[in-house]
């Protein structure tokens, strides 16, 4: 079962909800046969060139994701812009070794950083609000439900 984590920003009133793990509707996510599987890894990930290289994977290097150790959504940060996004994140473990997802910031395009939840609970770690703009903004992170 997964977790919705919600950030507040304290300076505004902003607020955004994070899908985080991975629910129940999940299968097995290296099945790329959607007649035996309703979701597909494919269904999640939203990049063309990625798709092609999981399918390469899967195909032809054996390649599978342990969906309920290997697989879920996952918090990143842009450690530029100091924003946060919720990412697909999986591991594909095949022969030779084992593809991780990478993932751009949709407003500078640098490369965002997986970051612990948990963490981010705790310290009440400072991010860019997306809508006050304060870069000294603290958003304030907790979970609210969970979801499946």
């Amino acid at each position: 079962m997964g977790e919705i984590l919600e950030a507040t920003c304290e300076n505004c009133s902003y607020q955004k909800q994070f899908r985080l793990g991975i629910g129940m509707m999940y299968g097995s996510l290296d099945d790329l046969s959607s007649e035996s599987n309703p979701l597909t890894i494919l269904d999640l990930i939203h990049s063309e060139k990625m798709q092609a290289e999981v399918v390469q994977l899967i195909t032809t290097q054996n390649g599978t994701i342990d969906s309920r150790k290997d697989a879920g959504y996952a918090l990143f940060v842009c450690e530029r812009c100091k924003t946060i996004h919720s990412r697909f994140f999986f591991r594909l473990r095949h022969n030779k070794g084992v593809y991780v997802p990478s993932y751009c910031c949709p407003e500078c395009e640098r490369h965002l950083k997986q970051i612990d939840p948990e963490t981010v609970k705790q310290e009440k770690r400072r991010f860019t609000c997306p809508k006050c703009s304060q870069k000294k903004a603290v958003i304030v992170a907790e979970t609210t439900s969970l979801w499946d």
